[in-house]
Parts: structure tokens; C-alpha cells; sequence
């Protein structure tokens, strides 16, 4: 069997960020001479579901969304031959592959895990893999801080079952380690790839841009919403926080060119560490998915920038701060070569087996 690189992640998600980490692991494979594709599994009735949302509250935006998504998808992934859209297809999807790496992203997510198909769903645990192809996970992330003991009980016997794992989060770390097993922390796979990377994906595209671009998800976010509608009136600009549709190529130009991003994503950050656009981040409310941001600020000297709640003497102080990027870029280089030493390490003991 031709040695061959298979990677699963949220590739279909109508998120840039999740389609953005998969180009960006997989680019970073390609450049380092690895033979690969993502593995085009596209979860049915999860899909189905959201469509169905989408349909039933006049989503007309997050169609457009979906389709600019797209386009990137076509031009810019490779993705596997084969598509399946439940798990127990991928059982003959896995031995076309020597290698599986899972994540990042949310792969380990509670809600999916237990019942994506109506049942515990182990896609992103590479359940019916064949014993001989060697399995790897890359900035995996749980999306919370703590699972539950039933979770613990359908996973733990495929996760006893890779070579290596690793994580995107210092409370993922804590979980592995709660299954007796070790875990290292990396970083996003969009960190793996370097601010000329981009510059090149962007180049010759144009698109008009704001000083402040507001980038907020989660829906209802009336902190991250306020503070971003004060940051606009702070640079004279236009009160307004929409829904972004536009397509992922204009959504990376918006943060490549903004004088001042507000968010709560993840992404949205990690973007901005790598242009050095100045930014703050706000928590995302009631949810245990902030740790991705505490653990990416700290490391980074930060933490400072992250709003856990709408305080205007706060924003006023940050939005006239100068940002000294020079300590961030190189605290930036130091994880990103832990990074990719970690991946390729693994991946050639793999390959050499």
C-alpha cells in the first residue's frame, strides 16, 4: 500500500475557522512532502439537521455563507475520492491509508460523540480503522473542560488505540490525562502555517474593509455584541454587528487589513496573533469552550486582552494600547516549532515502523 496521509476534521462546517484549520494542517503536510487528502466525510444527518434550521428560519444568509464556503473547499482542499456520510463507511475509507491523523477542532466533542447519528458516533476516534494503520491526533480539542463518565466509557477503548495525541487546550491535556494516558499541547493547525502563507492564499485579492471589524458567533452574545459596537463608536465608524456571509478569502483579507478586530472566536484570534492586527476578545457566555482562548492568550503574554465582560474603561484602555508584537511573534515561532517538531517526529516514527 502506497504510504498515504488520511486527515479528518470539520472540514464541511460552515465556519471558516474549521475549514481554514484543515487547509492549513494540510498544506503543512504537503509542504513537508507527505502524500495526503482529507478524508471527505461529511456527517448526514448532522448536515440534514442544519439544513433543515436553516430552512425553517429563512437562513438566506448562511446559504450564501455555505455556498462562499464552498468555493473555497473546491479550489484550495484535496479531499479523499470517497465520501461517506456515516461512520460505519468508514471502515473501508481508513485502509487506504498508512497514517490517520484526527483534528484539530472540536473532534472530540460531547454532543457529537454521543449522538450524531442518534447513537455514540466514534468517526473522529477513528473507530474500525484496521490495526495496522498507525493513528495520530492532531490539536484535538474536547470544546469543554470536563467530560462525563458515559462519554469516558465509549471512547476510551479507541484512545487507547493511537500512537500519539495531542491536543489544542491545557484542560484537554487534563482530560487524556484522566484516561491514564499522555497527551501534549499544540498548537491550531492555522499556526502551523506563517503570515506569508496567507499574504500568498490572499494575493491579488482586493475587498473593501472597515478600521473595526466585528467578527462575532454563537448567536445571541450581548457582551461581545456591546463591546464591539463601542469599539466602532471609539473610531467614528458605524454602529452595526451583522451576520458575516461574506466568503472565507474576504473574511481573512477583513482581519489581514482591520485596524481593530472584536470576537469571541478562536480562530478570529489566532488570525489576528498571525497578521499582528490589534484586537480584543471576549468570552463567549455560558459556555465552557474559553478555555481554547485562555490557554492561546497565556502562552502568548495576552490574557490581558480578553474581556470576560462588557467594561468600557477596559475596551477605552486597550483600544489606545499599543501592542508590542515582537515578544508575541517570537513566543508565536517557539510554539509553532514545538508544533510542527511534535507532528513530523511522530509522523516519521510512524512511517518507519
Amino acid at each position: 500500500m502506497r504510504k498515504k496521509i488520511g486527515t479528518i476534521t470539520f472540514h464541511w462546517a460552515a465556519n471558516y475557522g474549521a475549514v481554514l484549520q484543515a487547509y492549513a494542517l494540510q498544506q503543512f503536510l504537503l509542504k513537508n512532502g507527505y502524500d495526503t487528502e482529507i478524508i471527505d466525510y461529511r456527517p448526514g444527518r448532522v448536515l440534514a439537521v442544519q439544513k433543515w434550521g436553516s430552512l425553517r428560519n429563512n437562513g438566506r444568509a448562511l446559504r450564501e455563507k455555505r455556498r462562499r464556503i464552498q468555493e473555497f473547499r473546491t479550489k484550495e482542499l484535496v479531499l479523499s475520492k470517497k465520501r461517506c456520510y456515516f461512520c460505519r463507511g468508514l471502515k473501508k475509507v481508513f485502509k487506504d491509508y498508512s497514517v490517520l491523523i484526527t483534528g484539530s477542532d472540536q473532534v472530540w466533542n460531547e454532543s457529537f460523540t454521543l449522538g450524531a447519528e442518534g447513537k455514540p458516533t466514534l468517526s473522529y476516534f477513528l473507530q474500525g480503522a484496521p490495526d495496522q494503520v498507525k493513528r495520530l491526533s492532531y490539536a484535538a480539542s474536547f470544546g469543554t473542560e470536563h467530560v462525563t463518565a458515559p462519554y469516558k466509557a465509549v471512547t476510551e477503548k479507541e484512545l487507547r488505540k493511537f500512537q500519539a495525541i495531542s491536543v489544542r487546550e491545557n484542560t484537554g491535556k487534563e482530560i487524556i490525562e484522566s484516561y491514564g494516558l499522555k497527551a501534549a499541547v499544540v498548537c491550531d493547525p492555522t499556526q502551523l502555517l506563517e503570515k506569508e502563507d496567507y499574504d500568498k492564499l490572499l494575493s491579488p485579492r482586493q475587498y473593501e474593509v472597515q478600521a473595526v471589524f466585528p467578527y462575532i458567533l454563537h448567536g445571541s452574545q450581548p457582551e461581545a455584541e456591546a463591546a464591539a459596537l463601542y469599539v466602532q463608536r471609539l473610531f467614528g465608524q458605524a454602529e452595526r454587528v451583522d451576520a458575516v456571509d461574506v466568503g472565507l478569502y474576504e473574511w481573512l483579507y477583513r482581519i489581514r487589513h482591520a485596524e481593530m478586530l472584536v470576537t469571541n472566536s478562536f480562530h478570529g484570534v489566532m488570525l489576528a496573533l498571525i497578521f499582528n492586527t490589534p484586537f480584543l476578545a471576549v468570552t463567549i457566555d455560558g459556555s465552557g469552550m474559553n478555555d481554547r482562548l485562555h490557554t492561546l492568550l497565556r502562552r502568548v503574554g495576552l490574557e490581558d486582552r480578553l474581556l470576560a465582560g462588557y467594561d468600557e474603561g477596559k475596551i477605552g484602555r486597550l483600544c489606545k494600547e499599543t501592542i508590542d508584537w515582537e515578544p508575541v511573534n517570537q513566543e508565536m515561532r517557539e510554539f509553532r516549532l514545538e508544533s510542527q517538531n511534535f507532528l513530523l517526529e511522530h509522523i516519521g516514527n510512524i512511517y518507519e515502523d
